[in-house]
Protein backbone atom coordinates (compact mmCIF):
# COMPACT_ATOMS: atom_id res chain seq x y z
CA UNK A 1 0.00 0.00 0.00
CA UNK A 2 1.08 3.61 -0.58
CA UNK A 3 2.14 5.72 2.40
CA UNK A 4 1.29 9.26 1.28
CA UNK A 5 3.32 10.83 4.07
CA UNK A 6 6.67 9.19 3.25
CA UNK A 7 5.83 8.60 -0.43
CA UNK A 8 6.79 4.95 -0.07
CA UNK A 9 5.15 1.63 -0.82
CA UNK A 10 4.82 -0.42 2.35
CA UNK A 11 4.78 -4.18 1.93
CA UNK A 12 1.47 -5.43 3.32
CA UNK A 13 1.37 -9.12 2.43
CA UNK A 14 4.02 -11.20 0.68
CA UNK A 15 5.13 -14.79 1.03
CA UNK A 16 8.60 -15.06 2.56
CA UNK A 17 9.22 -11.32 2.94
CA UNK A 18 8.44 -8.56 5.40
CA UNK A 19 9.43 -5.06 6.55
CA UNK A 20 10.01 -3.77 3.03
CA UNK A 21 9.49 -0.15 1.98
CA UNK A 22 9.94 0.98 -1.62
CA UNK A 23 10.37 4.68 -2.51
CA UNK A 24 7.93 5.97 -5.11
CA UNK A 25 9.44 5.73 -8.59
CA UNK A 26 12.07 3.13 -7.68
CA UNK A 27 12.00 -0.49 -8.81
CA UNK A 28 9.13 -2.15 -10.61
CA UNK A 29 6.52 -1.61 -7.90
CA UNK A 30 7.67 1.96 -7.28
CA UNK A 31 7.48 2.73 -10.99
CA UNK A 32 3.94 1.35 -11.24
CA UNK A 33 2.91 3.38 -8.18
CA UNK A 34 4.34 6.53 -9.76
CA UNK A 35 3.01 6.05 -13.30
CA UNK A 36 -0.19 4.03 -12.78
CA UNK A 37 0.77 1.74 -15.69
CA UNK A 38 0.76 -2.05 -15.70
CA UNK A 39 4.19 -3.65 -16.16
CA UNK A 40 4.53 -7.19 -17.54
CA UNK A 41 8.15 -8.36 -17.55
CA UNK A 42 9.26 -11.63 -19.15
CA UNK A 43 12.88 -11.43 -17.90
CA UNK A 44 13.39 -9.41 -14.72
CA UNK A 45 17.21 -9.29 -14.93
CA UNK A 46 17.11 -7.74 -18.39
CA UNK A 47 14.93 -4.86 -17.20
CA UNK A 48 16.93 -1.86 -15.86
CA UNK A 49 14.11 -0.95 -13.44
CA UNK A 50 14.44 -4.26 -11.59
CA UNK A 51 16.43 -4.32 -8.35
CA UNK A 52 18.01 -7.69 -7.54
CA UNK A 53 18.86 -6.74 -3.95
CA UNK A 54 15.92 -8.71 -2.52
CA UNK A 55 16.95 -11.77 -4.54
CA UNK A 56 20.52 -11.53 -3.25
CA UNK A 57 19.32 -11.19 0.34
CA UNK A 58 16.90 -14.15 0.18
CA UNK A 59 18.47 -16.45 -2.39
CA UNK A 60 15.29 -16.30 -4.46
CA UNK A 61 15.44 -15.93 -8.26
CA UNK A 62 12.93 -13.59 -9.88
CA UNK A 63 12.20 -14.31 -13.54
CA UNK A 64 8.83 -12.90 -14.55
CA UNK A 65 6.86 -10.05 -12.99
CA UNK A 66 3.33 -8.76 -13.44
CA UNK A 67 2.71 -5.53 -11.55
CA UNK A 68 -0.54 -3.55 -11.55
CA UNK A 69 -1.68 -0.37 -9.71
CA UNK A 70 -4.45 -0.41 -7.12
CA UNK A 71 -6.61 2.69 -7.42
CA UNK A 72 -9.23 4.29 -5.23
CA UNK A 73 -12.66 5.32 -6.41
CA UNK A 74 -11.31 8.75 -7.38
CA UNK A 75 -8.57 7.24 -9.53
CA UNK A 76 -5.68 7.97 -7.18
CA UNK A 77 -3.13 5.20 -6.67
CA UNK A 78 -3.31 3.70 -3.18
CA UNK A 79 -1.22 0.58 -3.70
CA UNK A 80 0.30 -1.97 -6.04
CA UNK A 81 -0.46 -5.64 -6.65
CA UNK A 82 2.53 -7.64 -7.88
CA UNK A 83 2.79 -11.26 -8.99
CA UNK A 84 6.20 -12.90 -9.41
CA UNK A 85 7.26 -15.96 -11.42
CA UNK A 86 4.51 -17.43 -13.54
CA UNK A 87 4.53 -21.18 -12.91
CA UNK A 88 4.35 -22.03 -16.60
CA UNK A 89 5.99 -19.60 -19.01
CA UNK A 90 5.21 -15.87 -18.86
CA UNK A 91 2.24 -13.80 -17.72
CA UNK A 92 -0.40 -13.53 -20.47
CA UNK A 93 -3.03 -10.96 -21.40
CA UNK A 94 -5.56 -13.08 -19.53
CA UNK A 95 -3.39 -12.76 -16.40
CA UNK A 96 -3.40 -8.98 -16.90
CA UNK A 97 -7.21 -8.97 -17.06
CA UNK A 98 -7.41 -11.13 -13.93
CA UNK A 99 -5.01 -8.94 -11.92
CA UNK A 100 -6.91 -5.85 -13.09
CA UNK A 101 -10.15 -7.33 -11.70
CA UNK A 102 -8.42 -8.24 -8.44
CA UNK A 103 -6.95 -4.74 -8.18
CA UNK A 104 -10.39 -3.15 -8.54
CA UNK A 105 -11.71 -5.27 -5.70
CA UNK A 106 -8.56 -4.65 -3.64
CA UNK A 107 -9.00 -0.89 -4.07
CA UNK A 108 -12.51 -1.01 -2.63
CA UNK A 109 -11.40 -3.29 0.21
CA UNK A 110 -8.42 -1.08 1.11
CA UNK A 111 -10.51 2.08 1.19
CA UNK A 112 -13.11 0.38 3.40
CA UNK A 113 -10.34 -0.84 5.72
CA UNK A 114 -8.89 2.68 5.97
CA UNK A 115 -12.30 4.18 6.71
CA UNK A 116 -12.83 1.60 9.46
CA UNK A 117 -9.36 2.23 10.93
CA UNK A 118 -9.86 6.00 10.85
CA UNK A 119 -13.24 5.66 12.55
CA UNK A 120 -11.70 3.58 15.35
CA UNK A 121 -8.85 6.07 15.68
CA UNK A 122 -11.25 9.01 15.91
CA UNK A 123 -13.30 7.20 18.54
CA UNK A 124 -10.18 6.51 20.65
CA UNK A 125 -9.12 10.17 20.39
CA UNK A 126 -12.57 11.33 21.46
CA UNK A 127 -12.54 8.99 24.46
CA UNK A 128 -9.09 10.25 25.50
CA UNK A 129 -10.28 13.85 25.19
CA UNK A 130 -13.30 13.06 27.38
CA UNK A 131 -10.97 11.47 29.94
CA UNK A 132 -8.91 14.67 30.09
CA UNK A 133 -12.00 16.87 30.48
CA UNK A 134 -13.39 14.53 33.17
CA UNK A 135 -10.05 14.61 35.04
CA UNK A 136 -10.00 18.40 34.99
CA UNK A 137 -13.45 18.54 36.54
CA UNK A 138 -12.71 15.95 39.23
CA UNK A 139 -11.23 16.36 42.69
CA UNK A 140 -8.08 14.34 42.02
CA UNK A 141 -4.71 15.67 43.20
CA UNK A 142 -2.39 17.74 41.05
CA UNK A 143 0.02 14.89 40.36
CA UNK A 144 -2.78 12.54 39.29
CA UNK A 145 -4.28 15.24 37.09
CA UNK A 146 -0.95 15.94 35.38
CA UNK A 147 -0.37 12.21 34.86
CA UNK A 148 -3.81 11.79 33.24
CA UNK A 149 -3.32 14.79 30.96
CA UNK A 150 0.13 13.71 29.74
CA UNK A 151 -0.92 10.09 29.20
CA UNK A 152 -4.12 10.92 27.30
CA UNK A 153 -2.75 13.83 25.26
CA UNK A 154 -0.40 11.50 23.37
CA UNK A 155 -3.45 9.62 22.06
CA UNK A 156 -5.37 12.76 21.19
CA UNK A 157 -2.63 14.21 18.95
CA UNK A 158 -0.87 10.94 17.94
CA UNK A 159 2.30 11.85 19.81
CA UNK A 160 5.02 9.58 21.13
CA UNK A 161 5.64 11.55 24.31
CA UNK A 162 4.06 14.39 26.28
CA UNK A 163 5.36 16.51 29.15
CA UNK A 164 3.48 19.10 31.18
CA UNK A 165 5.64 21.78 32.78
CA UNK A 166 4.44 24.08 35.55
CA UNK A 167 5.78 27.63 35.49
CA UNK A 168 7.54 29.22 38.46
CA UNK A 169 7.32 32.89 37.54
CA UNK A 170 9.24 33.95 40.67
CA UNK A 171 12.32 31.81 39.93
CA UNK A 172 11.79 32.08 36.15
CA UNK A 173 11.81 28.32 35.77
CA UNK A 174 9.79 25.30 34.65
CA UNK A 175 9.42 22.03 36.50
CA UNK A 176 7.83 18.70 35.64
CA UNK A 177 7.64 15.18 36.99
CA UNK A 178 8.55 12.26 34.72
CA UNK A 179 7.92 9.17 36.81
CA UNK A 180 10.17 9.47 39.86
CA UNK A 181 12.35 12.14 38.24
CA UNK A 182 11.87 15.86 38.82
CA UNK A 183 12.86 17.99 35.83
CA UNK A 184 13.74 21.65 36.29
CA UNK A 185 14.74 23.97 33.46
CA UNK A 186 15.18 27.70 33.06
CA UNK A 187 12.57 29.75 31.23
CA UNK A 188 15.48 31.25 29.31
CA UNK A 189 16.30 27.90 27.67
CA UNK A 190 14.78 25.46 25.23
CA UNK A 191 11.49 25.18 23.39
CA UNK A 192 9.34 24.99 26.53
CA UNK A 193 11.17 27.98 28.00
CA UNK A 194 10.51 30.05 24.88
CA UNK A 195 6.79 29.20 24.95
CA UNK A 196 6.59 29.97 28.68
CA UNK A 197 8.31 33.33 28.15
CA UNK A 198 6.39 34.46 25.06
CA UNK A 199 3.03 32.71 25.48
CA UNK A 200 3.19 31.75 21.80
CA UNK A 201 2.46 28.33 20.30
CA UNK A 202 5.39 26.58 18.60
CA UNK A 203 4.74 23.87 15.99
CA UNK A 204 8.15 22.58 14.90
CA UNK A 205 8.39 19.96 12.10
CA UNK A 206 12.06 19.15 12.80
CA UNK A 207 13.47 19.88 16.26
CA UNK A 208 17.09 19.72 15.09
CA UNK A 209 16.48 22.64 12.73
CA UNK A 210 15.27 24.88 15.58
CA UNK A 211 17.95 26.99 17.33
CA UNK A 212 16.26 26.70 20.74
CA UNK A 213 16.17 22.90 20.78
CA UNK A 214 18.56 21.29 23.26
CA UNK A 215 20.02 18.11 21.77
CA UNK A 216 21.81 17.08 24.98
CA UNK A 217 18.89 15.03 26.35
CA UNK A 218 18.55 13.09 23.09
CA UNK A 219 22.28 12.34 23.06
CA UNK A 220 22.13 11.15 26.65
CA UNK A 221 19.02 8.97 26.28
CA UNK A 222 19.41 7.73 22.69
CA UNK A 223 15.94 9.02 21.86
CA UNK A 224 15.44 11.00 18.61
CA UNK A 225 13.14 14.00 18.88
CA UNK A 226 11.50 14.92 15.58
CA UNK A 227 8.35 17.04 15.55
CA UNK A 228 7.36 19.17 18.55
CA UNK A 229 4.06 20.90 19.32
CA UNK A 230 4.46 23.14 22.37
CA UNK A 231 1.60 25.22 23.77
CA UNK A 232 1.18 27.54 26.77
CA UNK A 233 -1.36 26.90 29.53
CA UNK A 234 -2.78 30.24 30.59
CA UNK A 235 -4.84 31.74 33.38
CA UNK A 236 -5.99 34.95 31.76
CA UNK A 237 -2.86 36.46 30.23
CA UNK A 238 -0.50 34.71 32.65
CA UNK A 239 1.31 31.56 31.48
CA UNK A 240 1.11 29.04 34.31
CA UNK A 241 2.25 25.96 32.40
CA UNK A 242 3.48 24.50 29.14
CA UNK A 243 2.48 21.24 27.45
Amino acid sequence: TLDNVTQELVLSVAEGASNIRVPLGQGIAGTVAATGETINITDAYSDPRFSSSADRATGYRTNTILCHPIKGTDGTIIGVLQAINKLDGVFTNIDVEVINTLSLQAGIALLNARLFANANKSRDKFRSLLDIISAMQSQMGVNSLIFTITQRTTRVVDADRCTLYLVDNVQRGLFAMQGEVNIRISMEQGIAGQVASTGDILNIPDAYDHPQFNQAIDKKSGYRTKAILCMPIKKGDLVIGVI
